[in-house]
């Protein structure tokens, strides 16, 4: 998805995930793609993911579902940055949950 504000572009790339919504596997998996897009423009770029795990033992808080990070195409390459946010999905009735889990 871009977002124009005049000249400035920027892109998210958005993603589901049914297997590993861990942070390593997230950026592992989808980080590099989502900040090639900014390779022209903005270093900046969002990665939107819908977490379609198993959630039945909790979900992670809020603050565990967004962060930034950086990542560079080759070591002499210059950063671009992406904002990662994790949509949970497949959640499990309030009554059915049994925690928090931490990642």
């Amino acid at each position: 998805m871009t977002v124009r504000f005049g000249d400035v572009v920027l892109v998210t790339e958005v993603k589901r995930e049914l297997k590993d919504a861990t942070p390593v596997a997230l950026e592992r998996n989808y980080l590099g793609q989502a900040t090639a897009y900014s390779g022209s423009g903005e270093p900046f770029s969002q990665l939107l993911v819908l977490d379609l795990t198993d959630h039945s033992g909790g979900v992670r808080t809020l603050p565990e579902l967004a962060w930034v990070a950086e990542h560079r195409a080759d070591p002499e390459a210059s950063p671009q940055h992406a904002v990662v946010a994790v949509v949970i999905g497949n959640r499990p009735t309030p009554r059915n949950v049994k925690g928090t889990t931490a990642t």
